[in-house]
């Protein structure tokens, strides 16, 4: 997906993954460091932390 999900670190909208990210059921320590512009960073569960309080 481009720009895909909020914490894939490339400026996308909330998604059902951030969803995911946010209720722990998405941990990002447990994924490869592969998201970024450079595809050198873990997930951003602080990303989709900062877009839900934008929300609410």
């Amino acid at each position: 997906a481009d720009p895909g999900p909020a914490c894939y670190r490339r400026g996308g909208p909330l998604t059902v993954t951030d969803c995911n990210v946010m209720l722990g059921k998405v941990q990002p320590q447990y994924f490869p460091a592969v998201f970024g512009p450079d595809a050198d960073q873990p997930l951003d569960d602080r990303a989709v932390r900062r877009k839900f309080e934008d929300m609410a």
